[in-house]
């Protein structure tokens, strides 16, 4: 049976680029957690606003000639957008998630854990969910992260 812990919904935008949104809540007696994380839309479809932010980028971080530019920006299509999350017990660190696609599901039980993660005692007490805004293109994000208890392996 699946026990709701956590629900949060939030609408990013590019200025909420390269910032960390933490989220806490506090478990006890309970043998494994669970976490949803998916973000839409996966990549800006809109091709001159993708052009402009590569060109920008390519400016600043390369020193290749705007003819160079204006021949290759192509190759870096679809610019996507990409949300992180780790996930903090009250003692320690217990994994991240830095993958695409952005339909994330999460298992952290004694036993056993999803790749990336520890596997080990749900400790009780506060645990934390950072959400890592590494590139928002589009001109909103919005994110669903949802915790909760039940057998794994159902």
């Amino acid at each position: 049976m699946k026990i709701n812990i956590f629900n949060v919904t939030g609408i990013l935008s590019p200025s909420n680029e390269q910032m960390h949104i933490s989220y806490s809540f506090y478990i006890k007696d309970i043998t494994n957690l669970r976490f949803s994380f998916d973000y839409n839309p996966k990549q800006l479809n809109n091709e001159q606003e993708a052009k402009a932010i590569i060109t920008k980028c390519l400016n600043k971080y390369t020193e290749i000639s705007q003819e160079e530019i204006e021949d290759s920006w192509e190759q870096y299509l679809p610019i996507k957008n990409l949300l992180t999350i780790s996930v903090d017990d009250p003692y320690m660190f217990r994994g991240a998630a830095h993958r695409q696609p952005s339909n994330n599901v999460i298992c952290i039980e004694e036993q056993k854990a999803t790749e990336g993660f520890v596997k080990g005692k749900i400790v009780d007490g506060y645990w934390k969910i950072t959400i890592s805004t590494h590139a928002i293109v589009t001109e909103s994000c919005v994110y669903k992260l949802e915790v909760w208890t039940e057998s794994c392996d159902e």
